[in-house]
């Protein structure tokens, strides 16, 4: 795994279509995009600068794998209304611990266990309620296996 940095950021709110999936993080997640995608390509909502976010809302080393939620999304209008599988969700702005990933997708996990559990305890912050969130842009596939995009943690003052 490959940290540049981390840095604190502010970061815009965002208004969100997305597809949801429960089950292990992993592979199995590409379903959700592959939904998410079929929906808002037709929509004209997708392009090779469109900034996309996912949403890890469980940590799996506490939620069973089967339980653990996901959400692929994609920012939208303000007027998108929410239809079968696509929820509409809000991400507030707020000062964030962005920390730049790239590497294999094996990695992650250590990412976000260096980022709480390194970082975390002697940066004079804590987490707000809000769930992390990657910003993944263009396509975050660097090489086979190999991801780039930033983790974003919301966080306040201890």
């Amino acid at each position: 795994m490959h940290i540049l940095h981390i840095e604190i950021k502010q970061m815009p709110s965002w208004h969100v279509a997305y597809v949801r999936r429960v089950g292990a993080y992993g592979p199995g997640v590409r379903e959700a995009w592959e939904k998410l995608s079929r929906w808002a390509g037709p929509r004209g909502l997708l392009g090779p600068q469109t900034a996309m976010l996912g949403i890890g809302h469980d940590n799996p080393s506490i939620t069973p794998a089967s339980q653990c939620r996901y959400d692929a999304c994609v920012p939208v209008p303000a007027d998108v209304k929410p239809e079968r599988e696509i929820g509409i969700a809000d991400i507030p702005a707020g000062t964030a611990a962005v920390l730049r990933f790239e590497g294999p997708r094996e990695q992650i996990p250590s990412a976000y266990g260096a980022l709480y559990g390194e970082w975390l305890p002697q940066s004079g912050y804590q987490p707000t309620d809000t769930p992390c969130y990657e910003v993944y842009y263009g396509n975050p596939e660097i090489r086979p296996g190999c991801m780039a995009f930033d983790i974003c943690m919301l966080v306040k003052p201890l």
